[in-house]
């Protein structure tokens, strides 16, 4: 069942924040992020339950490729994207958006 995204502040600045990254790396590495974040998060509209609960009810999708997840949460009709972040990051700093 598909359920419309929406994208916290937190989490807009966070992707802005990798996208900002691979671009310093190259132009086509921040092109290749841009396609598999936009995939990952159809996935997510698509399918919501199909990622693991990772924490309470916060749900993880892994973008291919690239060492990030995204953090979301469904709210009534509603996906919630909290985050995209590093694998490598402390999983406080995750844990702490789902207030």
């Amino acid at each position: 069942m598909s359920r419309p995204i929406v994208l916290t502040e937190d989490a807009r600045e966070d992707i802005e924040d990798a996208r900002a990254w691979y671009r310093r790396q190259s132009n086509v590495l921040a092109r290749d992020f841009s396609r598999s974040l936009r995939a990952c998060l159809e996935g997510i509209e698509q399918f919501p339950e199909r990622h693991t609960s990772v924490h309470r009810n916060i749900r993880r999708a892994l973008l291919q490729r690239f060492p990030y997840m995204i953090l979301y949460v469904r709210l009534g009709d509603v996906t919630a994207v909290i985050g995209c972040f590093h694998m490598h990051r402390n999983p406080r700093d995750w844990q702490l958006r789902r207030r």
